[in-house]
């Protein structure tokens, strides 16, 4: 959604994120600014997934159970896109 969201992440995750873009095809980054506390962090995620319900017309949401961002992300794109959207749980 914006420049470096992982940048309070811990180690390993940061280093799994950073592979993971090295072998992107391409980075769609919405915000050039970075939120600057947790409601903040919110607001853009619900922006970048405003802006994923509009720009695809499938989508695979890894979760791991835990409520929180990923969740809202699943619910927000099941509710434009229908059976379209499958959930993998971790």
């Amino acid at each position: 959604p914006y420049a470096e969201p992982d940048e309070r992440w811990p180690a390993p995750a940061r280093r799994r994120y950073r592979e993971l873009l090295e072998r992107a095809d391409e980075v769609v980054v919405l915000e050039r600014r970075r939120p600057t506390d947790r409601a903040g962090t919110t607001q853009a995620l619900a922006r970048r997934d405003a802006w994923l319900a509009r720009n695809v017309d499938e989508a695979v949401v890894v979760w791991d159970g835990q409520p929180g961002f990923v969740e809202r992300t699943w619910t927000r794109l099941a509710d434009v896109l229908g059976d379209d959207v499958w959930l993998l749980r971790l």
